[in-house]
């Protein structure tokens, strides 16, 4: 014997598809009290509110949208499926929410939160994070890549502008262009980014610097990077919000020609926003960044 008994599910779905009380009783070949009562049954047996009113209309809930959902594909094994929605859309997740990006941004976003339960955060790189947000059944992202899928939503978190950056005991005076500054520091390392812009190459070629930039290490996350500057082995240009107040560093504004100016977003699944703790968290993620 199922959980959920067939002719309660033939009932909700009928609903579902036909959004009229009339013409699901007369599809099912039921009275209208008969269809009220086997509605009534599964939201008892779900233990979660199915319908809703609008007016003097009988319409799905949330839950009751992605209950629809996810079992029109295929009746079969639909009391599983009815508790994979349920536990879903609980007030509180059953698994830590696992939330994908570069682990400086990872780092802030951690230490900003407050959200109440668990959660996985994994240093991913910004080409690979929209892949895992789509796998996964519930996760976040962050990432300056924009998917193109259309289940998945990017909301623009923050917007990017860049610093050069180079230690302050190497006393080189802040020149007036910063074609200048690129040539007083064409002598020097570069320490560059593992997701570079297409820095410093594009900056030699618009610059017309004599040689090769000499490149002494990529390094995947900008707050080492910003740490071996502020040891004196290199020079780079960084993210300005993503910058520590340090004495040991000169920063001056790079050029959006040098280093354009980059959008990070946010990303979810578009039907996962119905769950209540989960627009909850996108929010508070959303609020984090909303001053930078």
């Amino acid at each position: 014997m199922t959980k959920y008994p067939r002719h309660l599910i033939e009932s909700f779905m009928t609903f579902a598809t036909e959004r009229n009380v009339v013409k699901t009783a007369n599809t099912l070949g039921i009275s209208q009290p008969a269809l009220s009562r086997h509605l009534q049954q599964l939201e008892e047996l779900v233990g979660e509110k199915l319908f809703q009113k609008q007016g003097r209309q009988k319409t799905l809930s949330p839950i009751g949208h992605e209950l629809f959902a996810r079992i029109q594909p295929t009746w079969q094994n639909y009391d599983a499926i009815v508790d994979g929605v349920v536990s879903k859309f609980s007030i509180e997740p059953q698994q830590p929410v696992k939330i994908y990006g570069p682990a400086e941004l990872l780092s802030r976003t951690a230490a900003n939160l407050t959200f109440p339960h668990p959660l996985i955060f994994t240093p991913t790189r910004s080409g690979t994070v929209s892949e895992n947000v789509a796998k996964d059944e519930i996760a976040i992202g962050i990432t300056r890549v924009v998917p193109d899928n259309l289940q998945v939503s990017a909301r623009v978190l923050f917007k990017e502008g860049f610093q050069i950056i180079y230690p302050a005991k190497w006393k080189i005076a802040t020149p007036a262009t910063e074609r200048q500054l690129m040539q007083k520091l064409n002598s020097y390392p570069i320490l560059a980014y593992g997701e570079d812009f297409s820095f410093p190459e594009e900056a030699w070629s618009k610059y017309k610097l004599e040689g090769q930039p000499q490149i002494l290490r990529v390094l995947q996350n900008w707050e080492v990077l910003q740490t071996w500057v502020e040891n004196g082995l290199g020079w780079a240009v960084a993210p300005a919000n993503l910058l520590r107040k340090s004495s040991k560093i000169m920063a001056t504004p790079a050029s959006n020609d040098l280093a354009p100016h980059v959008s990070y977003h946010l990303l979810y699944k578009k039907d996962l926003i119905r769950i209540p703790w989960f627009k909850v968290l996108v929010n508070e993620i959303l609020e984090t960044y909303k001053s930078t």
